[in-house]
């Protein structure tokens, strides 16, 4: 999500940056325009709220006192609650307006990075590692694989089109020996979780994935569950305000 403090102070040079990812402007100002209403909003809350906690304070004393203005300050408390109900709802409104137009912004560009409309415009940075050789004779491993018979694209296609894949006998022994390997290898660095496969709408907002791919991902149709696009998404709930062994 964007600064909002860069929104709110540099909104303009926010705009004109963000027209290089296809931005309309005005989402920038109308999400400028909601931050703003919210925070004037909580800060209304904020005063009632102390005026009211300073007015329950004193009816005590007046009461004790037996003073006659007990039944005015009742009077202005009871005001101050309608009041402040009034602006817990407007307040609840504009977050979620507020929200909604944030979460559509991309964050702003680097200014040094290309503009273009495909990443045939991207620019390589820097190659790490040794450049890669060609192998005379090598092939594919999924030609090795299916002459092994540990590998069966055909039927995988059957069952779940192009791109899957069917490991058997020892493909399927070497995958989960090569899981666990990865698992005993890094024990004393990472803590090992098993967690769901469906998570909370709420979660894939927390890790950026909605609203931004909603149309690409996949959903229950009577429960608020979304499939987990990479393992990362779980964790990064499970484990947050937890300190995380490097």
């Amino acid at each position: 999500m964007l600064d909002l403090d860069l929104l709110i102070s540099k909104t303009d040079e926010t705009a004109q940056r963000l027209t290089t990812k296809k931005v309309d402007p005005g989402t920038v100002y109308a999400a400028r325009d909601a931050v703003v209403h919210r925070r004037h909003l909580r800060k209304q809350l904020d005063d009632l709220r102390a005026e009211m906690n300073r007015g329950s304070r004193e009816i005590g004393r007046l009461v004790a006192a037996q003073s006659p203005d007990v039944d005015t300050r009742r009077a202005r408390l009871t005001e101050l609650k309608q009041e402040i109900a009034r602006l817990e709802d407007a307040y609840r409104e504009a977050e979620q307006t507020a929200n909604q137009l944030l979460l559509v912004l991309p964050n702003v560009p680097d200014p040094k990075a290309p503009v273009g409309s495909d990443e045939d415009s991207n620019v390589v940075v820097r190659h790490e590692g040794p450049a890669a050789t060609p192998v005379p004779g090598a092939r594919p491993h999924w030609e090795i694989g299916a002459e092994l018979g540990i590998y069966d694209a055909e039927r995988a296609a059957k069952l779940s089109g192009a791109g899957f894949a069917v490991l058997r006998g020892d493909g399927a022994r070497l995958l989960r020996a090569l899981v666990q390997f990865g698992l005993d290898l890094h024990r004393d660095k990472y803590e090992e979780l098993l967690v769901p496969h469906f998570v909370r709408s709420e979660v894939m907002v927390g890790t950026g994935h909605l609203p931004k791919f909603a149309d690409d991902m996949y959903s229950t149709r009577t429960d608020d569950f979304f499939v987990i696009p990479t393992g990362e998404v779980p964790p990064h709930r499970a484990a947050a305000g937890r300190t995380r062994r490097r």
